[in-house]
């Protein structure tokens, strides 16, 4: 079998493209540029930083990590196409021979993503209940107590935490790929991003190590605290959310509409969970003990709470970069290395 073998060259992109793929102009001020650089015999590049439209900085690093690599390995391969063309002119025919990789991209649909995360937590929230509800009143059988504990909300080191730290810990990498993005656009509310991330990231680690329960024993000695303040590290936590939110106020405000009401309404889910909902916990904890049912349809609510607070955020966090960041998406992309009855062969090799 014979298989004639063409590939053609893509034209040199213009940096206009660049631009306009990236999200840092849109068509109207690329045609006005133009225009201008008719007129002007100027540079492109040097028009659109005068008019204010990007920043040289974010212009230069564009050049020079995305327009010229490009444009050198496509020049590259026009060179070896050129002296190859007439040399590659069949293929053979071999039996289970690879053919290069192949790349399955998926794209990650906000509202999809959410409500599957959505869906995992509500599993979580029945399996601990049912799981609780089993150690409590069902008679003992073979591992009735690991399966309760495996799926517990309010133990440490299992399912539900191994969840809730993943959850927290996508949110991380997300502010982080917004915040990078915003760098390299050269916007001014990058650090914000990027505190945002150090925080989650923080969290994820409390969440599995569970640093902020370690203060509760020294800080109701020291206050000699009781009732809602049984669990004495809210204190410390009421402090902290105070100062976030005196801290990225002015940064709520200058984000779109929407996005600022997903993340005012995930926040407080989450702190009505970790805060007002632990220290109701924590005044029953006190009268009536942790091991009992009602104790701990109180600890799964907190936190499943805590769970569809940071899934709000991450739909809000999803929906920004869909909506907000023109050129930026995210997506999972499996290279798959599949496997033909034939080969392309090159008659010198």
């Amino acid at each position: 079998m014979v298989i004639k073998v063409k590939k053609d060259i893509e034209e040199q992109k213009p940096l206009g493209r660049y631009l306009i793929e990236g999200g840092f102009i849109d068509s109207e001020q690329l045609k006005v540029a133009l225009a201008a650089q008719r007129s002007e015999r100027r540079r492109l590049g040097e028009i659109l930083v005068r008019k204010g439209w990007i920043r040289q900085q974010t212009l230069d690093y564009l050049i020079e990590k995305v327009v010229l690599p490009e444009r050198s390995s496509q020049k590259k391969l026009r060179l070896i196409q050129k002296d190859d063309r007439h040399q590659l002119d069949t293929v053979e025919t071999k039996q289970q021979t690879k053919i290069p990789r192949q790349k399955l991209e998926i794209p990650v649909s906000p509202y999809r993503t959410t409500r599957l995360l959505f869906y995992i937590a509500v599993i979580l929230l029945g399996a601990h209940l049912v799981g609780q509800f089993t150690e409590h009143f069902l008679p003992d059988y073979f591992s009735r107590d690991f399966i309760a504990e495996l799926f517990n909300l309010d133990r440490e080191l299992n399912i539900p935490t191994l969840y809730a730290m993943g959850l927290l810990l996508v949110s991380s990498i997300l502010l982080a790929i917004i915040a990078r993005a915003k760098h390299v656009r050269g916007d001014r509310q990058v650090r914000y991003w990027v505190a945002l991330s150090i925080i989650f990231l923080g969290l994820a680690i409390d969440e599995i190590t569970s640093l902020h329960e370690r203060m509760t024993d020294p800080l109701r000695s020291a206050f000699n605290a009781s009732g809602l303040l049984h669990y004495t590290w809210i204190v410390p936590g009421i402090i902290f959310v105070l100062l976030c939110f005196l801290a990225f106020a002015k940064f709520l405000k200058d984000l779109p509409s929407k996005t600022r009401q997903l993340i005012l309404v995930a926040g407080t889910i989450f702190v009505s969970g970790a805060i007002g909902i632990e220290a109701i916990g924590g005044y029953y904890a006190q009268i009536y003990g942790e091991q009992n049912m009602g104790y701990a349809v109180i600890a799964g609510i907190e936190e499943f709470f805590e769970m569809l607070g940071v899934i709000i955020f991450i739909y809000a966090l999803l929906s920004y970069i869909d909506k907000e960041m023109k050129g930026l998406s995210v997506r999972f992309e499996i290279v798959a290395q599949r496997i033909s009855n034939t080969q392309l062969l090159h008659p010198r090799g």
